[in-house]
């Protein structure tokens, strides 16, 4: 289960998104004022903030700034009932996720935080498979990091720069079967 953290000194707001996003089904911590999100940053890992742009104790910010230190992967949306195009792109160039407006609209709140929970599991997906293809497929570990196989790997970077080795490929052929085919050409040509 995801937990988010909203952040606003407006008690009303406050208990009335936590109340929603706990009936969509999110763990959600509370924090009456930016000191004390502040603190709960530092003591729990929220996959999602909900904050209010001007609160006493640290802006919303601020509050921003500390979580992209702490937790990078932690989605941040910012609340204000004080919009300007200025601290919109300010947010955004920061890293905040989206900017919502006062009085916020809880069902397009709720897409938003869905949305973007989902993209940050498939950047996160993405990133876990590259490294296990990398793990899989590293060049080292699937010729061995013994010296024996330097000559193996020189001659196969020499013939495969080696002119009469060259031919030119359709653009569907992958670089493994280019490799394999310029490895097989050059094989045969210098038997």
């Amino acid at each position: 289960m995801d937990a988010i953290l909203v952040a606003d000194d407006e008690p009303g707001i406050r208990t009335s998104l936590a109340e929603v996003l706990r009936d969509a089904g999110y763990r959600v911590e509370t924090a009456a004022d930016g000191a004390a999100a502040l603190a709960a940053l530092e003591t729990n890992d929220f996959s999602a903030i909900v904050t209010d742009l001007r609160m006493p104790g640290a802006d919303g910010l601020t509050i921003l700034k500390r979580a992209r230190e702490v937790s990078p992967q932690t989605i941040v949306i910012l609340m204000t009932a004080h919009a300007s195009i200025e601290t919109a792109v300010d947010a955004l160039r920061q890293g905040a996720m989206d900017y919502v407006l006062k009085p916020v609209i809880f069902d397009d709140l709720l897409g938003k935080i869905g949305r973007a929970l989902e993209h940050r599991q498939a950047v996160w997906e993405a990133q876990q498979l590259r490294h296990e293809s990398e793990q899989r497929y590293d060049f080292a570990q699937l010729l061995g990091k013994g010296r024996e196989f330097l000559p193996v790997i020189d001659k196969v970077c020499v013939s495969l720069v080696h002119p009469s080795c060259c031919y030119h490929q359709s653009i569907t052929t992958t670089p493994s079967t280019m490799l394999s085919s310029r490895v097989k050409s050059c094989s045969s040509s210098s038997n």
